[in-house]
């Protein structure tokens, strides 16, 4: 473990340190959607040492971007109904089992017992 992971009185300081830039742009989120969780973040950054100007600024320029583009998803397979994909029905679940039977605990007497 890097000896800057281990800084701040707390154990759990070090991750929210790391990530303090995310952190603020949760927050910018929340407060421009009016989320009462806003609360949450502005009082959990306040227990963080101030952001450097380095901060401040990759946060700016985060905001200033779109998000990023979605790189998953099905769409390089086409939409349904274009015969990319098995209609309704073409998959049909099996015939369940039958129920496995267990022997019974009580061994049963046979013909031959009790004729001695």
């Amino acid at each position: 473990m890097r000896a800057d992971c281990l800084a701040g009185p707390g154990g759990g300081e070090a991750p929210l340190r790391q990530h303090r830039r995310g952190l603020e742009l949760i927050h910018r989120a929340l407060t421009d959607a009016g989320s009462p969780y806003r609360h949450v973040l502005a009082a959990l950054l306040t227990l963080l040492p101030a952001p450097t100007e380095a901060d401040r600024a990759a946060v700016a320029q985060l905001v200033a971007e779109d998000p990023p583009n979605e790189e998953v998803g099905l769409d390089p397979y086409g939409t349904y109904g274009e015969g990319e994909f098995a209609p309704p029905g073409t998959f049909v679940p099996p015939v369940p089992a039958p129920p496995t039977r267990v022997p019974s605990a009580h061994p049963t007497t046979s013909s031959l017992e009790g004729t001695r």
